[in-house]
C-alpha cells in the first residue's frame, strides 16, 4: 500500500476553515464526499501511469495496473489534507517506487526456487502523481466550492 498526500493547499485550507467556522457536520461530510469523488480517479490514473513504466514481461505491469485506489480527506484537523492510497494485494508498491521489485525465480532441475531482487524505474508512481495532482487539486477545491454554492443558494 502506498499513500500519496496533498496537505495544506491554501485553497483547501480556506474551505476547511470556513467549514469549521460554520460548525455544520453535514456540510463538512458533503464537501469531503465531493473532494473524494474528484480525487479517486487520480489514484487509478497514478496506478496505470506507474504500471506503464514497469516490466511487461511476466505480467508485472498488468498486475500493478489492476490495483485499486482509495481516498480519504480530513477537513477537521489543524491541516486540511487529502490522502490517496494505492492498493494492490501481494505487490509492494512502495518498494517499486523506490526502484526494487522482489519476485520468485523459477527452479531448474539442478536448483531450488529462489527469490530475487530486480531493479525497476525508481519514482514511477511519484512522477505520475506529480503530473496528475495539479489538476486534481483545483478540481477538488472546485467541487467543494460547488457544494458550498449549492447550500448558499438553498438558504
Amino acid at each position: 500500500m502506498t499513500g500519496l498526500r496533498i496537505e495544506g493547499s491554501d485553497d483547501l485550507q480556506r474551505v476547511a476553515d470556513a467549514l469549521k467556522a460554520a460548525g455544520d457536520g453535514g456540510l463538512q461530510k458533503a464537501v469531503s464526499g465531493s473532494i473524494r469523488a474528484e480525487a479517486r480517479p487520480l489514484g487509478l490514473r497514478v496506478l496505470r501511469l506507474g504500471a506503464a513504466e514497469m516490466p511487461r514481461r511476466g505480467g508485472l505491469s498488468a498486475r500493478v495496473a489492476a490495483g485499486s485506489a482509495g481516498v480519504s480527506s480530513s477537513l477537521r484537523g489543524r491541516v486540511a489534507s487529502v490522502t490517496v492510497v494505492l492498493r494492490n494485494k501481494g505487490i509492494d508498491l512502495k518498494a517499486m517506487d523506490a526502484g526494487v521489485v522482489r519476485h520468485p525465480a523459477f527452479a531448474r532441475a539442478d536448483r531450488d526456487r529462489v527469490w530475487v531482487r530486480q531493479s525497476v524505474p525508481e519514482g514511477a508512481f511519484r512522477r505520475a502523481f506529480a503530473a496528475e495532482a495539479t489538476g486534481v487539486r483545483s478540481k477538488a477545491v472546485d467541487a467543494a466550492q460547488g457544494v458550498l454554492n449549492d447550500v448558499a443558494r438553498k438558504a
